[in-house]
């Protein structure tokens, strides 16, 4: 009866069982929620209404002077923003103008992403960290996602 057993067992593995490796889970981007924390290298402290929401294919959020929304695409840790990326044209102070600027061009040239501690960092085609994002301690206005 053991013997019959164990060919039975043997007979419903798969070939190679236990050799095959898992590759690891890539976060979702969609239904999170973002604020930047560092834009190429540098910390953007006091700037906390940089946001970057990602819903159903789309992104919006604010840009620390402007509102904005475009689609986006992610696969795996591949990402495509835009091509189109509409903003209201609101007028604000130079240096807020500056880094909307800066922070609108990065979101352009972002082609993949990586989550990791609690941190989303937007990475360029050279591998470099573009910039970096972290959850919102509470809901963003305007935001319906599942953090």
């Amino acid at each position: 009866m053991n013997n019959a057993l164990l060919v039975v067992v043997l007979a419903v593995l798969p070939v190679g069982a236990g050799t095959t490796a898992v590759p690891p889970l890539v976060p979702q981007l969609d239904g999170t929620s973002w604020i930047l924390s560092t834009l190429a290298g540098r910390t953007t402290t006091g700037h906390d209404r940089v946001t970057l929401v990602f819903d159903a294919a789309r992104i919006r959020g604010t840009d620390g002077c402007n509102q904005y929304t475009g689609p986006y695409s992610a696969v795996d840790t591949r990402l495509k923003i835009g091509p189109e990326v509409l903003s209201t044209q609101m007028g604000c102070p130079t240096k807020i103008m500056e880094l909307a600027s800066s922070y609108m061009s990065v979101l352009r040239a972002a082609n993949s992403y990586r989550v990791s501690g609690g941190e989303l960092l937007l990475v360029g085609a050279t591998g470099r960290v573009l910039a970096t994002f972290v959850r919102p301690t509470k809901p963003l206005a305007g935001s319906h996602s599942q953090d």
